[in-house]
């Protein structure tokens, strides 16, 4: 079993998130990425299915909405 993950800012930095995420595909999902900024988001869903390609990673621009939908 997977450790489901979201990413919650979509920044500078996240690209490390991102590569520590696909390092460690085998034990953990990204199931979303917020950011208020939405193209940065999906930026970020688009970085990680170049590795996982069957990601079904949702984007949000509200965090909340994502807590909300997400388990």
């Amino acid at each position: 079993m997977k450790l489901k993950i979201a990413l919650i800012g979509c920044g500078r930095i996240s690209f490390k998130h991102i590569e520590a995420y696909t390092n460690n595909s085998t034990t953990l999902e990204m199931v979303a990425a917020c950011d208020p900024v939405i193209d940065r988001a999906n930026e970020k869903i688009a970085e990680y299915k170049k590795v996982n390609i069957d990601s079904n990673a949702k984007p949000y621009a509200d965090y909340k909405e994502m807590l909300k939908e997400e388990k």
